[in-house]
């Protein structure tokens, strides 16, 4: 329900106007500006000092900066862990104020109450904290959570983030629409929505999987061919024995067991040259990302039993065709 949009400079000269104007639609429920949106890299930062005694020292580490206006917090419904909002009401929010997240004031080690009106240097600007957003992904989930400061930014937007109420997103992008043509004439109309956006950040791991989704697939099915095959091959060449077994009282169940046992050792081997392989590529690759799920032994005990279950069910088709199969038939020239 979050509509970016960039802002253009003529905009944003006249944003308490556009937000007023973007207000009558009854579909809209509020709009924000900033230079960043979530989803966006934080590439941004300034260089900051903390009060140490009597004096200002550098932080010790990086911390992003985000320019925002007073409605970006409702906007994108993000949570106070202490402290206050930016907000008109006071004189300098526009100059001296800023908000931290959680991750900024735990690297200050600070408490988010502790923070709060504690002062700080920021790019050449003083000032204080005046509160503590909880912790949220700004940024994909390869990535850490990073240190962040939010400052007003006068001028330094270029971003808008327009929250609807409504699904019917159809009409509410044909009224931005015409809101953009009005001062942006010259210049196509371009938007997105925040969850487009983020879900971007993950396309190559969505390709890569219906890659191997495929692949797979299309080894399964060879490898079905080929055990199809190759029970096929056996069944011929046992049909003697299998009918020598069943003159002399086998059961249709033994002589299936005695057939498949062999497919079911194999299979067995390939899982356990397979498991160490999968998991150490697995390992590998998930490294890239942060925020991760851990490989458990379930996962290849299951690859395992759905493997084995497709293999014996492709190989049982021809034991049990050879099976019950006439042993008169097999015996007849003997």
């Amino acid at each position: 329900q979050v509509i970016i949009m960039p802002a253009s400079p003529g905009m944003i000269e006249n944003l308490d106007g556009l937000k007023s104007r973007l207000k009558q639609n009854k579909n809209i429920k509020s709009v924000a500006a900033s230079d960043l949106v979530p989803s966006d890299k934080l590439l941004n930062s300034w260089g900051g000092r903390k009060l140490d005694g009597e004096e200002f020292v550098p932080l010790g580490f990086r911390l992003a900066v985000v320019q925002i206006d007073y409605d970006f917090i409702d906007t994108y419904e993000f949570e106070l862990a202490a402290g206050r909002k930016l907000s008109r009401d006071y004189a300098f929010d526009d100059s001296t104020s800023c908000i931290l997240n959680e991750a900024a004031v735990k690297k200050l080690g600070w408490t988010p109450e502790e923070a709060i009106n504690k002062p700080i240097e920021y790019g050449g600007r003083k000032g204080q904290v005046v509160g503590v957003l909880k912790d949220f992904n700004f940024e994909s989930l390869h990535n850490e959570i990073v240190p962040i400061i939010f400052l007003t930014g006068s001028k330094g937007y270029y971003n808008l983030a327009i929250r609807t109420s409504s699904g019917d997103y159809s009409r509410v992008i044909e009224f931005l629409k015409e809101i953009w043509l009005d001062y942006n004439p010259d210049y196509p109309f371009q938007y997105s929505f925040l969850d487009e956006n983020f879900d971007n950040l993950y396309r190559s791991e969505k390709q890569l999987g219906e890659i191997f989704g495929i692949f797979s697939m299309l080894a399964v099915i060879i490898a079905c061919l080929g055990l199809f095959g190759l029970a096929s091959f056996s069944a011929e060449q046992r049909r003697k024995e299998i009918g020598i077994r069943k003159v002399l009282g086998a059961s249709v169940l033994n002589i299936l067991t005695n057939f498949t046992k062999e497919y079911f050792i194999l299979i067995l081997f390939s899982n356990v040259i397979a498991w160490p392989a999968a998991y150490i590529l697995m390992n590998k690759w998930l490294e890239d990302i942060y925020y991760r799920t851990s490989i458990g032994l379930e996962i290849f005990l299951m690859a395992g039993i759905i493997a084995l279950a497709v293999a014996l069910l492709t190989v049982s088709m021809q034991s049990l065709k050879a099976a019950n199969t006439n042993p008169t038939e097999s015996l007849k020239y003997e």
